[in-house]
């Protein structure tokens, strides 16, 4: 496989048109919106060290190169929630994002009913920007969407060092 970024856990390798397949048979994954890729969208499929197994993806879409920002959107399989993956692969992003593509802001959203990725966005070092309530519809329910941003000082300043050591 073609590996262009990698750490103990995992490592990225680009997206094929075969991996919509693996895609679709995640039964716990929101996948739809991973299944839409605009062409300048990066896309990342991250798979686990140990077993080679594609567990989740990353794509890095809404770039602009002249205000030098994007959005991310990450997906993981369920099975690999608790093992901390989640945040390595948004580390890994968070990295390649300031470090290979020269970008000053990266934002995220996410509902308000996840958790576990607002904890994560914040170890990568995510702030909260805003929060628009109630816009997101799902299981019968409303929840907020948070959006949060991390900016390439603040990156450079507390995590640069420890992830090029990290990320190869």
């Amino acid at each position: 496989m073609n590996k262009f970024l990698e750490s103990q856990k995992i490592y990225f390798r680009p997206y094929e048109k075969f991996d919509a397949v693996f895609l679709k048979k995640w039964p716990n994954l929101l996948a739809e919106p991973f299944l839409k890729i605009n062409k300048n969208d990066i896309v990342f499929v991250a798979v686990d060290t140990t077993n080679e197994d594609p567990i989740g993806v990353v794509v890095l879409n809404e770039i602009d190169y002249i205000p030098r920002k994007a959005s991310i959107k990450i997906a993981l399989d369920r099975k690999y929630w608790q093992k901390e993956h989640m945040n390595e692969m948004m580390e890994m992003t968070v990295f390649y994002a300031f470090d290979r593509l020269n970008l000053n802001r990266i934002s995220l959203a996410y509902s308000s009913s996840n958790r576990k990725i607002g904890n994560n966005a914040k170890q990568a070092g995510f702030i909260s920007e805003c929060v628009f309530r109630k816009d997101i519809y799902s299981g019968g329910k409303y929840y907020n969407k948070i959006v949060t941003t991390v900016l390439r000082e603040n990156y450079y300043n507390n995590f640069y060092r420890e992830h090029s050591k990290r990320f190869k």
